[in-house]
């Protein structure tokens, strides 16, 4: 009797005149898609009253999401029992059909009611991602069973009865690109490698060599350390620190292109001072101030940082007179915060009226400052003060000219600091390199 029931309903389904209605009502809509339950479409053995069904809700699906600027897509699950289309358009089980089909049913409902979801997304990875969290942006209830099968998909808004394996498009890794070998047909050797869109050997690349330092010979004299000086007349007399150049066999001033040694004069080491007389008929010099600069004068500094390392121009840095002493009390000195380097040493200091208030002289030493404060100094320069260095040419007969009294445009102390500015090297011969070379004012390239 259960037998003869059962033939008899599967007839009704393959029947050509039962229910031959069908109903499509929209059950849910919002941004991210809709979702559509049509009643009575089992029993069509009429493939166009089918496709005209489901038109209506893609239709309707696509229509939505294009209001979003968005794509339509759908999903089904490939699976045993799952209902499908046989060759004459009727909807049977799946295992009675004799092809795939296309599956476009996500739930079935007793009374032949089935339910089916649209999803509004930019592409099948965020269509998907909504499909998983299905309840948390729908309030209709969904009771597929989609994921216990191979899960397709389709584009409707494109090509709604083309599905695609969802795995080859959501969960397959991209694989990772291989090498590029030179093609053999243009003759490229196999130890070849690709490199910034070019074919070269495959071989480590040489570190570069350094160049050689200079190895001392004795007998021979080599320029070893450098400076700075000022005219502080017409006559050619030169004024510059002791430690520039302290134990020099030979100093040579450099003035428009030439070279030429200075006579020492005197020196005061206590005071770091040297006063030399050179041949040179300078086209400008600087004044010694018969005034020291007073607390926030405004100064500039010349000289030659790292000799002709950088380059071989005159450098300036501006500033102020941040204390009238330096170190230790040295009421000498004044402190200045404009910036100083090794070969800045013996350079003028000068005021805005184009007059030496002072010469450069030394800067902290800033590993001892960060040993012993834990902080790198900064600004913390200082310079002799003019008082000092006019003590220190008058006692030895040299005078400077009286200086002007009148501010000078930045101009015009630009090209007075290129005219008496001189740059100043000290020549040694091997044995007093080994006996000096550890002092700070070396930085050259001799070992």
């Amino acid at each position: 009797m259960k037998k003869a029931i059962a033939i008899i309903i599967l007839s009704l389904l393959l029947s050509s005149n039962a229910y031959a209605g069908y109903k499509v009502q929209l059950k849910d809509k919002n941004k991210y898609g809709t979702v559509f339950r049509i009643s009575s479409p089992l029993v069509f053995d009429n493939a166009g009253k089918w496709d005209k069904a489901f038109q209506k809700t893609i239709d309707i699906a696509n229509k939505h999401c294009k209001t979003f600027n968005k794509k339509t897509f759908t999903f089904w699950s490939e699976r045993k029992g799952a209902y499908a289309r046989d060759a004459n358009g009727r909807l049977i089980p799946k295992y009675l059909a004799d092809h795939d089909g296309w599956g476009i049913i996500q739930d079935l409902e007793p009374m032949f009611k089935v339910k089916v979801r649209y999803f509004c997304a930019e592409n099948i990875d965020k269509a998907y991602e909504t499909l998983k969290n299905y309840s948390k942006y729908f309030e209709y209830p969904f009771s597929s069973t989609i994921f216990s099968g191979t899960i397709k998909y389709s584009e409707t808004s494109k090509d709604p009865f083309k599905f695609k394996n969802l795995v080859k498009a959501v969960e397959k890794k991209k694989p990772k690109p291989k090498k590029k070998k030179p093609p053999t047909k243009v003759g490229i050797p196999e130890d070849y490698c690709l490199r910034n869109g070019e074919w070269v050997p495959c071989v480590a690349e040489k570190p570069k060599k350094k160049k050689p330092k200079k190895q001392i010979k004795d007998g021979e004299v080599y320029a070893v350390a450098s400076g700075t000086g000022f005219f502080i007349n017409d006559s050619g007399n030169i004024i510059s620190n002791n430690h520039v150049i302290d134990a020099c066999n030979t100093v040579k001033v450099h003035y428009e292109g030439v070279a030429t040694p200075v006579i020492i004069l005197a020196t005061d080491r206590v005071n770091d001072l040297s006063l030399m007389k050179s041949k040179v008929s300078p086209k400008d010099y600087f004044s010694v101030s018969e005034k020291d600069a007073v607390l926030l004068d405004e100064i500039y500094v010349a000289g030659y940082p790292f000799g002709k390392m950088v380059s071989s121009s005159v450098k300036v840095t501006k500033g102020v007179v941040s204390a009238l002493t330096g170190i230790a009390n040295n009421y000498s000195n004044i402190q200045i915060d404009a910036a100083l380097q090794p070969g800045n040493s013996g350079g003028p200091i000068i005021n805005n009226k184009g007059n030496a208030v002072g010469v450069a002289v030394a800067k902290l030493d800033y590993k001892a400052i960060i040993k012993d404060f834990g902080a790198i100094p900064e600004g913390t320069n200082f310079g002799i003060k003019s008082s000092t260095v006019r003590q220190f040419i008058s006692g030895n007969n040299v005078s400077s000219p009286t200086g002007g009294h009148r501010e000078m445009s930045t101009q015009d102390i630009g090209k007075k600091i290129q005219m008496a500015t001189v740059y100043l090297d000290c020549w040694m011969t091997a044995q007093q390199i080994k006996q000096y070379k550890t002092r700070k004012t070396f930085f050259t390239n001799i070992e």
